[in-house]
């Protein structure tokens, strides 16, 4: 809980995924994604499908609108994840208060740049752009104070060969995108490093994109 590793969603999904099967799957797609956003909004006091997408549909899901449900699925590689949770709680709640109400449009500009060359690179399995898009202009410089050795665990991650590294959700998840399992192994151990050093104590996740 409180991970950013989509928990409140996970839930809401996992109950009404569980009702239409007592329900003998009477429940559309459709309406099976609106119950569970009233259950993320629960926890997260926003609507919002970021986490709920992917739990029922699997894989990487562009979010385009929620009024109407509007999903498209991005065919992505067999890429794995490394990902770090520090043992420390960031709300939901709480990281989306410190995000700014106005930003500025060069950097938003920036920012809708990368965003479209990175589900591009996804769909393209082109490694070299996903790299090159993996800045975040608005909300990482933000939430990433409230992650202890954030910057240091990101940069050692680089270095050690991920394809891009960044806050899970809301934190204080950190995860690195990797090749493979065996380079999500190599880059977990170096990860863990920052916080070892500083007594933080924390679990490790990794995980090949599902499907």
């Amino acid at each position: 809980l409180c991970g950013g590793l989509g928990s409140s969603a996970a839930t809401a999904m996992g109950v009404v995924y569980g009702i239409n099967e007592i329900l003998e799957k009477k429940i559309s797609q459709n309406d099976m994604l609106k119950y569970a956003l009233e259950g993320e909004k629960l926890s997260s006091k926003s609507l919002h499908a970021d986490n709920i997408a992917p739990c029922l549909m699997g894989g990487l899901v562009l979010v385009r609108d929620i009024k109407p449900i509007d999903l498209i699925p991005i065919p992505t590689g067999d890429y794995y994840f490394t990902i770090i949770h520090p043992d420390i709680n960031v709300s939901t709640s709480e990281a989306r208060s410190i995000l700014p109400e106005k930003i500025n449009l060069n950097v938003a500009t920036k920012q809708w740049a990368n965003i479209s060359a990175l589900t591009y690179s996804f769909v393209s399995n082109d490694i070299e752009l996903m790299k090159r898009s993996m800045t975040d202009y608005i909300v990482e410089p933000i939430r990433s104070k409230l992650i202890p050795k954030y910057n240091e665990i990101k940069k050692i991650a680089l270095d050690s060969g991920a394809i891009g590294c960044s806050i899970s959700g809301s934190g204080p998840s950190i995860f690195a995108i990797c090749r493979n399992k065996e380079e999500a192994k190599k880059i977990s151990n170096a990860m863990k490093i920052p916080l070892k050093k500083s007594s933080i104590r924390y679990h490790s996740y990794i995980s090949k994109i599902n499907q």
